[in-house]
This record gives structure tokens, C-alpha cells and sequence, in this order.
């Protein structure tokens, strides 16, 4: 049996071979590389589900001495790309090139920012 039904899901673009939401420009994604990093700032960089969630924890828990927050991650450690994506719970949407920049640049040191780039 075939299914014909036409998904409700919006369909995924890619820009310079990355899968984008819609609404996500190439001049948003071209943001990325030109974002400069401060000397203090860690990068919590992993393929998807490799692990990343678990290691942006220990980072965390090392760089505030073990202090318990109860948090959800994403707020704590920013993810980069995901601040394109549309979902209801994302802390840090962005959805110009130039806020990215600005968002990029609000967070105090030492930065800590995850990413699947």
C-alpha cells in the first residue's frame, strides 16, 4: 500500500549544504563564519546525537565548580544553528542576520556555545 497523504511538515532547504528551516536565508548562514570568537569562549562542537548534550553538562559543571542549575541546557549553552530553528521553546530565536550578531555578542564571557556545524 502506498501513502499519497501529503505531510504537514514544512519542507528543509538546504544552504551551503546544511539543512535550513524555512525563513532561514543564506545571508543568515553566511553569519556564522564571521561571528568572532572572544579568547575565553569554548565550543562544544559534535555530529548530532554523538553525545553533546552530556558533554555541554561536564563543561559546564567544570567551568561553575559543580553548582547544581537546574536549567534546561539550551538556555545555559547556546546552540548556535538552533537559533534559526522555529520550535516553540527556543530561548534564543533569531531571524535576521543581524541578530544573530547581536545574540552572538550579548552572552557574558567565557561563552560557552554548542553547534553540529
Amino acid at each position: 500500500m502506498v501513502d499519497n497523504t501529503q505531510s504537514s511538515e514544512p519542507s528543509i532547504q538546504r544552504i551551503h549544504g546544511v539543512p535550513c528551516h524555512p525563513g532561514t536565508t543564506r545571508e543568515m548562514m553566511e553569519t556564522f563564519p564571521r561571528l568572532v570568537p572572544r579568547e575565553k569562549d569554548i565550543y562544544v562542537v559534535s555530529f548530532p546525537k554523538a553525545g553533546t548534550t552530556w558533554t555541554q553538562e561536564i563543561v559546564w559543571q567544570i567551568l561553575h565548580d559543580d553548582r547544581k542549575d537546574y536549567r534546561r541546557i539550551d538556555v545555559r549553552i547556546p546552540w548556535l544553528e538552533g537559533m534559526l530553528y522555529p520550535y516553540k521553546e527556543n530561548p534564543y530565536k533569531v531571524s535576521t542576520a543581524d541578530m544573530i550578531e547581536k545574540m552572538f555578542e550579548s552572552f557574558p564571557s567565557p561563552r560557552v556555545f554548542k553547534s553540529h556545524l
